[in-house]
């Protein structure tokens, strides 16, 4: 959800996409082409806003919703936005085209060939690697191939499988599910040193290998 602010006391509620360039805005709001805008973003499952900057730079391909780039990104906010798209597991892009920042173009990033689950607590010391082959994490020796013997651990809990040059891993509707950063998720885009749990066993993956 993103609250838009005039110059007087209304303020236009609207959800739209968003990627660390600009928002996409699904519903019109009432600013003409070139309008520079205050905008408060909340983010969908974290807590707290920030406050960014904005320009009206379009309208979206079903001339429905306007296109908004960002003017200026805190520091905190790009932050607060990199982890908003890593748990989403998609950048969103605003319209047809996502924007760019001028000043920080984005810089080509390395592809994982290998990388490492490590089990931490009860399990420390429990590793498995993955590569480029998917891997179903699981209860059940029977059906998951990478198999963690814990009774939170559903018989085929997650889906682990290499996507654009990194490692997903996705839950298979399980019964106690994935959390990262206390929060439960469905699909997450591993990167090296990320911490988080398989239901209540503690994870942490490492790249072993990128090129």
């Amino acid at each position: 959800m993103i609250e838009v602010e005039t110059s007087g006391q209304r303020t236009y509620r609207r959800t739209a996409n968003i990627s660390l360039g600009g928002v996409g805005f699904h519903a019109p709001i009432p600013f003409r082409m070139g309008s520079q805008l205050a905008m408060t973003l909340r983010l969908a499952g974290r807590g707290g806003s920030v406050r960014v900057e904005g320009e009206v730079v379009g309208v979206d391909d079903s001339g429905r919703g306007n296109r908004v780039k960002f003017l200026h990104l805190p520091g905190h906010a790009q932050d607060m936005l990199d982890q908003h798209l890593a748990l989403f597991n998609a950048p969103t892009v605003v319209g047809t085209s996502p924007f760019h920042r001028p000043e920080a173009p984005p810089q080509p990033r390395e592809q994982v060939r290998e990388g490492i689950l490590i089990l931490q607590g009860g399990e420390t010391g429990q590793e498995f690697r993955l590569r480029s082959a998917d891997k179903v994490v699981g209860r059940d020796a029977g059906s998951a191939d990478i198999v963690i013997d814990h009774p939170t651990v559903s018989r085929r809990h997650a889906h682990v499988y290499l996507q654009n040059g990194r490692h997903v891993i996705t839950d298979l509707s399980s019964t106690n599910g994935i959390q990262f950063r206390g929060k439960p998720i469905r699909s997450l885009v591993l990167k090296d040193g990320m911490q988080f749990r398989i239901g209540k066993v503690q994870v942490q993956y490492l790249v072993t290998r990128a090129v």
